[in-house]
């Protein structure tokens, strides 16, 4: 798998039709103004965490199942927590983070916020967490 189906540039990402944070980063750049570099994982490393981490697998389960939703979430949250990020996705990102050469990385999502990140395994932890 190329790395662009997991991870791409920031710039390369077009514009989202959401007020989401990437797609005002976009417009801020687009504008003129001075923004930093930046990674976004694509919907495809969604799909492969998920995929990957049996995630998927048990939220069918539990649909399946008709029980409460919230407590079926957080089992399901719950079990998966720790579960590493592998295979072609952890390379994909790696080697994204390799060649952004940045000291520090903040992970965006539209739930969750972490920066002061300085190491590789801090990022993906919270792109987990995303």
């Amino acid at each position: 798998m190329a790395e662009g189906e997991f991870v791409r540039r920031l710039g390369e990402v077009g514009h989202w039709q959401d007020n989401g944070r990437v797609g005002i980063v976009n417009l801020l750049a687009d504008a003129g103004l001075h923004v930093h570099e930046g990674l976004v994982l694509t919907r495809r490393a969604h799909e492969e965490f998920l995929r990957t981490s049996g995630v998927l697998r048990d939220v069918r389960t539990a649909a399946r199942r008709g029980e409460d939703a919230r407590r079926q979430a957080a089992e399901i949250r719950s079990r998966h927590a720790s579960y590493p990020v592998e295979g072609a996705l952890n390379r994909a990102i790696c080697e994204a983070l390799i060649g952004l050469n940045a000291r520090v990385v903040v992970v965006l999502s539209e739930d969750l916020e972490k920066g002061s990140l300085r190491s590789i395994p801090e990022v993906k932890d919270a792109v987990r967490d995303a």
